[in-house]
C-alpha cells in the first residue's frame, strides 16, 4: 500500500490493512501491522524461525502475529495447559 497514511494507534487500523504490506518511503522497508504488539514491524519478523512449531498451513504473508508475539503467546498456552494438569 503506497501513499498512505500510517496509523499511530491500532485502533485507527482498518482490518482491511492490518492484513497488508505496507511500504515506508523513506527508507524503504516493507512492514506489517502485528495484532499482538499492535505495531508495525519488518516483514521478516513474520517468517517462521528455526525449531518454532507452527501449523502445517502456515503462511508468513498472512499470520496476523509476529516471531516475538507468537513465541509469547506459546509459552502463555503453554503454561496454562501445565496449571491445568497440575489441578
Amino acid at each position: 500500500v503506497e501513499g498512505v497514511h500510517i496509523a499511530g494507534q491500532g485502533r485507527d487500523v482498518c482490518d482491511h490493512c492490518i492484513g497488508e504490506v505496507w511500504r515506508h518511503v523513506a527508507t524503504g522497508c516493507s512492514l506489517r501491522f502485528c495484532k499482538g504488539c499492535k505495531n508495525f514491524r519488518h516483514v521478516h519478523e513474520y517468517a517462521q524461525r528455526k525449531g518454532e512449531n507452527v501449523m502445517s498451513d502456515f503462511d508468513p504473508f498472512t499470520t496476523s502475529k509476529c516471531f516475538k508475539c507468537r513465541a509469547k503467546n506459546n509459552a502463555t498456552a503453554r503454561n496454562a495447559y501445565k496449571r491445568r494438569r497440575e489441578e
